[in-house]
Order: C-alpha cells, then sequence, then structure tokens
C-alpha cells in the first residue's frame, strides 16, 4: 500500500511528525510542499496525508495553494495532521472545506499540540517541557497510525475553539497581513552574512544585498530566518534578545532543504 505525507515546515516540528508517522506507516514517502509551491499537482496513492503547522487558526497560506493546486487525487483515504503551540481554531474545518471544492473527502483530522515557535509571543519553552510535547506527540502518533490503518473516519479533531467568526477574522486578518508583517524581519549587528536565511527562506523571499539579507513581499511568517540563524541576528519588528530561540532538536537544515 502506498502512502504519501505532503508536509510544510519551518521549524521542523512538521518533518518531525511526519517521518514519525511515515515509519508507523510501513515507510511513506514524504514530499516538502516547498517542491511544489505554485504547481499544479496529481495524487496518486492509497493513502494521503497532509502534515502542517497551524498560522493565526489556519493553514499556512503555501499548504493552502497546494490544495488549491491540486488537479486531481486518486487515493481513497485522505488524512490531515496541523500542529501548533496552543488552538487550532478553525485549521481542519478549513482544510476539509478547500478539499471539498476539488471533490476530495477529508477522512480524517487530528491535532496534535508541539513546542511553539512564534518568538514575538513569547521564547522558547523550556527544553523538560518540550520533551512533554514531544513524548505525547509520540503517544498520539502512535493512536493516529492505527485509526490511519483501520481508514477509519474521525471527522474533525476538535481543541478547544475560539468562536467560529473569530478564529475565521484572525486568519483572513493573518492572510492580508503576512507579507507586509513579513517585512518587518532585520537582521541586527551580529548578521555574519551567511546566507543561511536564503537558502533555508521556503518561498525564496530572502537575497542578500551587500552581504545582508533582505525580505520580499512573498513572506510566510514560517520563522525558519529567525530560528534558525546561527546567531541569533534575525528580528521581527523588534529585538528580543533574551528570547531563546527554537528549531526541533531532531531536525537539521539540511532536512528543510
Amino acid at each position: 500500500m502506498r502512502t504519501v505525507i505532503y508536509y510544510f515546515t519551518g521549524t521542523g516540528n512538521s518533518l518531525a511528525l511526519a517521518r514519525s508517522l511515515g515509519l508507523r506507516l510501513n515507510g511513506a514517502e514524504l514530499v516538502n510542499l516547498r517542491r511544489l509551491d505554485g504547481q499544479d499537482v496529481t495524487i496518486d496513492a492509497d493513502r494521503v496525508g497532509i502534515v502542517f503547522p497551524v498560522y493565526s487558526f489556519g493553514p499556512p497560506a503555501i499548504v493552502k495553494r497546494f490544495l488549491e493546486h491540486i488537479v486531481s487525487c486518486q487515493a481513497p483515504y485522505v488524512f490531515a495532521i496541523c500542529n501548533c503551540g496552543g488552538m487550532q481554531g478553525g485549521t481542519l474545518q478549513i482544510v476539509k472545506e478547500l478539499l471539498e471544492r476539488k471533490n476530495i473527502r477529508l477522512n480524517a483530522s487530528f491535532n496534535i499540540v508541539m513546542p511553539s515557535n512564534y518568538i514575538p509571543f513569547g521564547g522558547a519553552e523550556p527544553e523538560a517541557k518540550q520533551q512533554r510535547h514531544f513524548q505525547r506527540a509520540e503517544e498520539k502518533l502512535a493512536a493516529i497510525a492505527a485509526r490511519i490503518e483501520a481508514k477509519e473516519d474521525t471527522g474533525i479533531d476538535k481543541t478547544p475553539l475560539l468562536p467560529c467568526w473569530l478564529s475565521n477574522w484572525g486568519y483572513d486578518f493573518f492572510l492580508s497581513r503576512r507579507t507586509s508583517m513579513g517585512k518587518k524581519f532585520f537582521a541586527g549587528d551580529k548578521c555574519t552574512g551567511c546566507g543561511r536565511c536564503v537558502k533555508i527562506c521556503p518561498v525564496g523571499n530572502i537575497e542578500l544585498k551587500e552581504g545582508r539579507p533582505v525580505w520580499g513581499d512573498r513572506c510566510e511568517l514560517c520563522m525558519a530566518c529567525l530560528q534558525w540563524c546561527p546567531v541569533e541576528a534575525i528580528a521581527l519588528g523588534r529585538e528580543y534578545p533574551k528570547r531563546r530561540h527554537y528549531h526541533h532538536p531532531q531536525v537539521t537544515v539540511n532536512d528543510l532543504l
């Protein structure tokens, strides 16, 4: 049985989840959505999964574009897994509706809590708390894999939700403002001009000019540039020198590329 898991990740959380789940599903094929951005997609597999983070109570814009570019999907079983540091809001419902527009049924969906990485809202959690998240995630992935193997129809995995109108408003606002917010990234005095941020940006939104990174107007707000900077020189809007940065400890820069 062929299983394909499409994933998007900025700091490695979604990749770590996709890897672990893929192993539990007898070696699923993993596909990084940065390779497919803007392309029409035809899906031919027995099972198809989508793994991604929650951005302001919805899927990242690149995930939304992927779903909108599906030309056909022959998979009889489709599942989605989102991960967030708190509330998922209407994320999985949005994914369900985007798939329905393509006449694709979302058979199962799940939410997993992982360490938060939006540094303006706070720095990395203590490592002990991160490890608890990882352990609980693995336990939930084991249960998820069993339900996928059994081809269960689960509906929407609901966590405490905001009122629907507020959740949708927050997501719509995020989509409309993400590029202008992305222009608030800047590199401080510690920047060495190494270019890692240029390479790691999933949508090619950063370039070096006179040895300094400059952000364009296609930002996903994935935080990859900020969180993976080797000298923590990048900030968003303002510097937070005392806030610890985060990326998944089992994921490397090369994994993301």
